[in-house]
């Protein structure tokens, strides 16, 4: 068993001496009354120093009980007051928690709607992206379809021109050879003599 729950704590001796003195005092002081006023009145066979003894220290323990319930009294506003003290240090505790927490919670929401709009910035650029990147697939398709077509355009002519270099050179075979025009060599003499 520790120490401490051997040994009493004096704090708590001294409160509960405090709470049950005016017991003790205002009973001796009833008995001590009771006892002068039956001196006082012949009930008890006493002696006026009894009674006046008596007398004294029923005054004594009442001035005694004043005392203590006056002590009491301001014991008890102090600790009223050190409790009002204490409340208000925990409310304003409390305050200043709540305070933090609602300003953390600001911030909180400030930062989720800075994400939102960041969120949504990058969804909107995604989307810009996307248009760009289908108008560009399309954009390319419409040049393949095109390029396809040119191609076939130059296949087809080259199939032509081919038709016609070898119905030209068939032709040719089928041809006689053309003869020389006499006039065409004496107007080439013509021309070297002049």
């Amino acid at each position: 068993m520790p120490d401490d729950a051997r040994t009493p704590d004096p704090t708590a001796l001294d409160a509960a001496a405090e709470r049950t003195l005016p017991t003790v005092l205002g009973t001796l002081l009833g008995g001590l009354a009771l006892v002068a006023l039956g001196g006082l009145t012949g009930v008890l066979s006493l002696g006026i120093a009894a009674v006046v003894v008596g007398a004294i220290v029923a005054a004594g323990a009442g001035f005694a009980l004043l005392t203590l319930s006056a002590r009491e009294t301001t014991a008890q506003g102090t600790r009223q007051a050190a409790a009002e003290a204490e409340r208000a240090a925990r409310e304003q505790r409390l305050d200043a928690e709540r305070e933090r927490l609602d300003t953390e919670r600001a911030t909180h929401a400030a930062e989720r709607e800075r994400a939102d709009a960041e969120r949504a910035r990058h969804a909107a650029e995604r989307e810009r992206l996307d248009a760009e990147r289908a108008a560009l697939h399309a954009e390319r398709d419409r040049l393949h379809g095109k390029i396809d077509q040119l191609e076939r355009r130059l296949t087809a002519k080259e199939r032509k021109l081919a038709r016609l270099q070898a119905f030209d050179a068939e032709r040719r075979t089928l041809e006689p050879a053309p003869a020389e025009d006499p006039m065409a060599g004496q107007m080439s003499f013509d021309a070297v003599s002049d």
